[in-house]
């Protein structure tokens, strides 16, 4: 890394730099690590912050570990010095569990095993997610699963072939009524909370594959190497399309008083983004300029009329008469 904005990358960063999170893409994730802000939460993200520690009781309850075998990092895990550009927000990892090929599940001391809580509406729920005990969950929880899960193997940790995700798993109403009431209780839940609801805890499984981190640690390399370190912005991928998360990036960055970029010094990539804008600028202008000599030329020809009818689509111009006098003038488009 050579500029000392660029922040590392985790495993939600990861999964939109490989274009496989809905949550953004590549263009997303190159703004948010060069400029070191990061989009704006949502209210699902609120939730799962709330219950995050309720889904890991959850787990150790409804499985009978011990409560001191579970462990909250107290720092999100560094790659190391195979992988520096990277980290892994580990929710937890319990001492000595190994969940592959156990029934029940074995304790083998010198391992951890990864856990990643999370929560989840059942109006959000497709049909890559399994039942309970599987290891179908949605695409960009198996990167971040497995992201974590190679950033620890870098950092040296000793790890169970498994990581677990427990999901809390609701309608949307409950899941905000049992966030609340752990906000205003301070206690997370415990299975008593959600019996007789429609919530349940679901357990989903992430396999270590190695040679799958192999090839996307390649691809996130190359990203940091071709774009971040370069500063040209990849093209926007599917999940850029929607313009949410570069505008919450957007809104994140301060200015710096006499910080001045001059144009002809830019990349030739940032320099036809910012013709763009100057272009479509000048366009809307000239555009509105025709539009506002057009109104009056039309108001001139109707006179008294009050619609103008039969143009193109099924569009009409109208010019009535509203309370107090005056006339309202509207090109009105049928609805589609």
């Amino acid at each position: 890394m050579t500029d000392a904005r660029v922040r590392t990358v985790g495993g939600t960063l990861a999964s939109k730099i490989l274009g496989l999170s809905k949550w953004g893409g590549p263009l997303a994730a190159y703004y948010e690590l060069t400029q070191a802000v990061s989009a704006d939460e949502n209210d699902s993200m609120d939730r799962g912050s709330a219950l995050e520690e309720s889904v890991l009781q959850l787990l150790l309850e409804r499985e009978g570990y011990a409560p001191g075998a579970l462990v909250r990092p107290a720092a999100p895990v560094s790659g190391g010095e195979t992988m520096p550009y990277a980290h892994a927000r580990v929710d937890a990892w319990i001492e000595g569990l190994d969940v592959h090929g156990s029934d029940p599940f074995c304790l083998v001391p010198e391992l951890r095993t990864l856990i990643e809580a999370k929560t989840l509406a059942l109006e959000q729920m497709g049909e890559e997610w399994g039942v309970d005990g599987t290891d179908r969950i949605a695409t960009e929880y198996q990167i971040q699963g497995l992201w974590y899960h190679g950033v620890c193997r870098a950092a040296g940790m000793k790890l169970a072939e498994e990581a677990l995700v427990p999901v809390l798993v609701g309608p949307e109403t409950e899941l905000a009524l049992a966030a609340r009431m752990v906000e205003r209780t301070g206690r997370p839940l415990k299975l008593e909370d959600i019996n007789g609801t429609r919530m349940e805890l679901r357990v989903y499984r992430v396999a270590w594959d190695a040679e799958l981190f192999s090839a996307m640690r390649a691809r996130v390399f190359r990203f940091i190497r071709n774009h971040v370190e370069r500063g040209v912005p990849p093209e926007p991928g599917d999940g850029d399309l929607t313009d949410r998360d570069l505008k919450a990036v957007a809104r994140g960055i301060s200015s710096k008083p006499g910080e001045v970029l001059d144009f002809g010094r830019l990349h030739p990539v940032h320099q036809a983004t910012v013709a763009d804008l100057l272009e479509a600028v000048r366009e809307r202008k000239r555009w509105k300029e025709l539009e506002e000599q057009a109104v009056v030329r039309v108001q001139l020809l109707m006179g008294t009329a009050e619609e103008i009818r039969g143009l193109d689509g099924g569009a009409r111009v109208t010019w009535s008469t509203i309370k107090g006098g005056s006339r309202r003038f509207e090109l009105r488009e049928p609805r589609r």
